[in-house]
């Protein structure tokens, strides 16, 4: 690791960051490059709609609202990023665009429009005569915050994630530990993404939320996390709530719009490292490992590829699809592990009663 690196490690402000492109030498490293976060994920149709248009603006405003989440930029396709405070509202970007235009925008609290930040909301929609292919592949809306964000209320983000799937009437989707890489600076930084995964473990998401690949993904899931949305169809494939079989005191299964269902695995997003010692390799977190089983005949074969990386760099990133189908099965186990990690699971703390948030 280089003298910048550890400086910037040594620094307990910035844990659970990295500087824009740490690990590619010909790019300056100003600023923060990526961000460990908690990132909610749906994929769904009809975002060129009126009405798929005001249900994101709508999940827009409640995750401000309920996050108090302090943004700083904005950034709309097809134009330059602009600060918050000087960006006109969602819904009237929204209202504003004809279903032929490309409604694809992203929030972020980063200190400069070049870098990454914790709190980010986005939405990638396709246009009417795109959705009208039938070949494009599905929209997508995403939104993090703060790992700490999570641990001090371990019930707010699920329950947005599930009012968002419901309001979008999501075909499926998964919210965990994630990356955020800056709008506009992705593939500079995906290096740093791949270093996350291996240092804190397989229950971190990798890849591009818009990516193609995965939004071509109508009638499978990408992978299995801490959340995960079940569309209507993927219910029926899986033959019901009851054929799932997992222990309802560690497993919440909470429904939403027209027959979806959202799985919760456990108390908290788990990645792996925090359940072996120090230094030691981080395993795959036994509730998803079970809850991988459960899911199994609605999760993805292969990926394609999950990232890109630079065509000058030669850091490692997940660029080619033995590497990257490698990490698709990362919690496929043999028989005798999974009857493990489903042990395991039992000796893991009980989810609490459902809080009342009537008030």
């Amino acid at each position: 690791m280089s003298d910048f690196l550890q400086e910037w490690a040594s620094d307990p402000t910035k844990a659970g960051t990295l500087p824009y492109g740490a690990f590619e030498p010909n790019i300056p490293h100003n600023g923060v490059g990526a961000v460990v976060v908690v990132r909610g994920v749906l994929y769904f149709k009809g975002g060129f709609t009126a009405e798929g248009r005001a249900a994101i603006a709508t999940c827009f405003e409640r995750y401000r609202e309920v996050f108090n989440a302090p943004l700083t930029w904005y950034f709309q396709e097809g134009k330059r990023a602009v600060k918050f405070d000087k960006a006109p509202s969602l819904a009237k970007v929204a209202t504003s665009l004809s279903e032929d235009e490309p409604f694809t925008f992203a929030f972020t609290d980063a200190q400069t429009s070049r870098e990454a930040g914790a709190y980010q909301f986005s939405a990638f929609c396709l246009e009417k005569w795109q959705a009208a292919m039938g070949t494009r592949g599905l929209d997508v809306l995403t939104f993090s915050v703060p790992v700490a964000a999570v641990k001090t209320d371990t019930e707010l983000l699920p329950q947005l994630f599930v009012e968002f799937a419901s309001a979008l009437g999501a075909a499926h989707g998964h919210a965990g530990y994630a990356v955020n890489l800056p709008p506009t600076g992705k593939e500079e930084n995906e290096s740093s993404e791949f270093f996350f995964s291996r240092q804190l473990g397989p229950g971190l998401d990798v890849g591009s939320p818009i990516r193609t690949t995965f939004r071509a993904l109508s009638d499978k899931l990408k992978t299995i996390d801490w959340l995960v949305a079940l569309g209507p169809s993927m219910v029926e494939k899986l033959g019901g709530r009851q054929a799932m079989s997992l222990p309802p005191d560690w497993f919440r299964i909470t429904p939403y719009r027209d027959g979806g269902l959202v799985v919760r695995a456990g108390l908290q997003p788990r990645a792996g490292s925090e359940d072996v010692a120090q230094g030691a390799p981080a395993v795959p977190p036994p509730a998803y490992v079970a809850l991988n089983a459960a899911l199994k005949s609605v999760i993805a074969e292969q990926i394609g590829t999950l990232q890109n990386g630079t065509a000058m760099g030669d850091a490692p990133v997940y660029n080619t699809e033995s590497s990257s189908n490698e990490w698709l099965h990362r919690f496929d186990v043999s028989p005798d592990a999974l009857l493990a990690a489903q042990a395991s699971v039992l000796e893991t703390p009980k989810l609490p009663p459902l809080p009342d948030r009537s008030d």
